[in-house]
């Protein structure tokens, strides 16, 4: 008996395998991607600010290891002072450099999240130009002016376009 003739069919190969869908991995893959470059983007926007705070509390360290060596209050006030001045002109405010009394309070209290502490006011209105005034202070007054104002800079905010203009500005 003759076996009747089976219908096969050639062998092929199966379709070519497409890139689109892309697998959940990949997905997720993308998903961290995207979060990774939000949060280098957000990091990198702060960068100007973060390096202003730190040069401020790095002088304030510097102000205050010279004041234990020392003991001159006076000199303190004025490094003090000088400090206040640029940390404001570094943050865009160009009205620090002549500003003075209550003046400077309002132009400094725009950049902090709290105001700035009456102690430190008080301390760089008058004792950078009066040796007497300085010598009125103590060695325990001064430190608590100096970790309010550590606690002040620690807080500190700056607009961004402010300081982005400024380094445009220098440079």
């Amino acid at each position: 008996m003759k076996t009747p003739e089976l219908p096969l069919r050639d062998i092929h190969l199966p379709d070519a395998v497409s890139w689109w869908p892309l697998a959940p991995g990949w997905w997720l893959s993308l998903a961290v991607l995207v979060m990774l470059l939000a949060a280098l983007a957000w990091w990198w926007r702060g960068a100007p600010l973060r390096r202003l705070r730190q040069a401020a509390l790095a002088e304030l360290g510097s102000i205050e290891q010279a004041y234990s060596h020392s003991g001159d209050g006076h000199a303190c006030a004025q490094a003090l002072s000088r400090l206040l001045r640029r940390v404001a002109l570094l943050a865009g405010d160009a009205r620090a450099a002549h500003s003075h009394g209550a003046d400077m309070l309002a132009v400094l209290n725009n950049l902090g999240k709290t105001p700035l502490p009456m102690e430190v006011i008080t301390l760089t209105d008058a004792a950078p130009y009066s040796p007497r005034a300085a010598a009125d202070l103590d060695a325990e007054k001064y430190r608590e002016i100096t970790l309010n104002l550590r606690q002040w800079l620690m807080q500190l905010r700056v607009p961004r376009a402010r300081l982005v203009s400024e380094r445009r500005a220098a440079v």
